[in-house]
């Protein structure tokens, strides 16, 4: 089997390639790095000792995206692709809505054309927006208050209606809350580029002393 991550070389998806990996699953990885680094790439065969292709290249490339399927005879994708600050997304939602929909679509597309049909989506809790019963359920009132959790949401809503126009699809939909960790070795983890976004990785850079924050009113 071979399984094609977009995204691969950031947090989630490098720890997903590790783990496919040593799975003896093969793999893919597509990645861009506007939100990882080509250091994950060396980690990930550092810790596995295994190689895998890697393309730069931005899923929204069709063009591009299209010679990975057709050098790869892919048996299934998982998507960490997409932009994913709540706070950027307030201030470029529509970089957002062209980035992160338009690129599942070209995707699904892509993925249509060369009948790969095993998807899996990684979304977020943001799609729950302020709940109204807690701890919450897949059955739960979807209802996004920013412009990452729509687009976020908006692609489950195609993703749902490409299922039910043709139920040959497989498809998983992924909803995380607030992930967190490295890997037990060290040499992956939560590295964004600029000021982190996410708690944990804010509050490790606070207490390394490479940002300026809320440290400071511990003492």
């Amino acid at each position: 089997m071979k399984v094609l991550l977009t995204g691969g070389a950031g947090y989630i998806g490098s720890h997903t390639a590790v783990e496919l990996l040593n799975k003896n699953i093969d793999i893919v990885i597509v990645d861009d790095f506007s939100n990882s680094n080509e250091k994950a790439l060396d980690a990930i065969r550092k810790i596995t000792g295994k190689d895998f292709k890697f393309y730069q290249i931005n899923y929204l490339d069709r063009e591009k995206l299209e010679k990975v399927f057709e050098e790869n005879k892919l048996d299934a994708v998982i998507n960490f692709a997409g932009f994913k600050s709540v706070r950027e997304s307030t201030e470029k939602p529509l970089d957002y809505y062209y980035n992160n929909v338009s690129g599942v679509i070209v995707l699904l597309q892509t993925m249509q054309k060369f009948n790969v049909k095993k998807f899996v989506f990684s979304s977020s809790a943001t799609v729950y927006g302020d709940p109204e019963i807690v701890p919450l359920t897949e059955d739960a009132k979807t209802e996004a208050i920013n412009p990452y959790g729509s687009t976020k949401l908006q692609i489950e809503r195609i993703l749902k209606d490409l299922y039910d126009s043709d139920n040959s699809w497989d498809i998983c939909i992924l909803r995380y809350f607030n992930p967190v960790g490295a890997h037990e070795s060290g040499l992956i983890g939560e590295e964004p580029q600029g000021i982190p976004n996410n708690l944990m990785p804010y509050i490790v850079r606070v207490a390394s002393r490479r940002i300026r924050g809320i440290i400071s009113i511990w003492k």
